[in-house]
């Protein structure tokens, strides 16, 4: 949706994801948990099908957060949507450099960067042991 001011309302974003998100409209590939370091957070490749479905720009790499159901993920505050593109100032690629970064990074806390919505945030993962 266009405001009158020519901006962009990130009301109708959010409301598309939420849609998209309900009817498991994030496209037809397999979800994945990462197998270490994310409990609870169902993750995808972020590709053109997710892409297009988060509005993501093209140069964004990432992975694109599917679901969240773990109690450490929700205390973070990660969310359906969120796409990590960082790991403790590691780069994410895709789900098998997320990978690689969760099993290289053996703290309890962890920083993550994350794009939503053409915005990027930190927020502080609180692994659960």
């Amino acid at each position: 949706m266009f405001l009158g001011n020519g901006g962009f309302d990130p009301s109708d974003t959010r409301r598309d994801e939420e849609r998209l998100v309900a009817n498991n409209s994030y496209g037809s590939k397999r979800y994945k948990e990462p197998s270490s370091g994310l409990d609870g957070v169902r993750l995808r490749e972020l590709d053109g099908e997710t892409r297009s479905a988060v509005r993501a720009p093209r140069q964004l790499r990432g992975v694109l957060i599917t679901d969240v159901t773990g109690r450490a993920a929700m205390e973070a505050g990660l969310q359906e949507g969120d796409v990590i593109v960082a790991v403790n100032q590691t780069r994410i690629e895709d789900i098998n450099t997320l990978e690689r970064a969760l099993e290289r990074n053996d703290a309890d806390r962890l920083v993550l960067r994350l794009w939503n919505q053409g915005y990027y945030r930190y927020t502080v993962y609180r692994r659960e042991r």
